[in-house]
C-alpha cells in the first residue's frame, strides 16, 4: 500500500489553494483554524466521555467521605392497631310515596 505524504491541513497547502483569492472571506480563516478546532473538540469529547465513565466511582468516593446518619434516628417503625370492626346495620330508606 502506498502512503501519501501530502498533508492538506498544512499552511503551505492552504496558501496554495487560496493564492489570488479573497483570504478575508471566512473560508480561509475556518480552514486555517480547523486543526486547532478539531483538537479542541476531540479533547472536550474525551473529557466528557471520561467524566461520564468515572461518575459512579466519584459518587462512591463522595459517599465514603460523607458520614452516615445514626440509624436509630433515621428508621422508625410504628405498628398500628387494626381498625375496630363495625357492625353494619341495614338501613331501609323511607318510602317516597305516602299512602292516603
Amino acid at each position: 500500500m502506498l502512503e501519501s505524504k501530502l498533508d492538506i491541513m498544512s499552511t503551505g497547502w492552504l496558501n496554495l489553494v487560496f493564492a489570488g483569492r479573497n483570504q478575508a472571506y471566512g473560508a480561509y480563516q475556518l480552514r486555517r483554524e480547523n486543526v486547532r478546532t478539531t483538537n479542541r473538540a476531540l479533547a472536550i469529547a474525551i473529557s466528557v466521555f471520561l467524566l461520564a465513565i468515572a461518575t459512579p466511582t466519584i459518587a462512591n468516593i463522595i459517599r465514603g467521605i460523607i458520614p452516615k446518619a445514626d440509624p436509630k434516628f433515621t428508621e422508625r417503625v410504628v405498628k398500628l392497631l387494626p381498625p375496630p370492626t363495625l357492625e353494619h346495620k341495614k338501613i331501609v330508606p323511607p318510602l317516597l310515596c305516602s299512602k292516603r
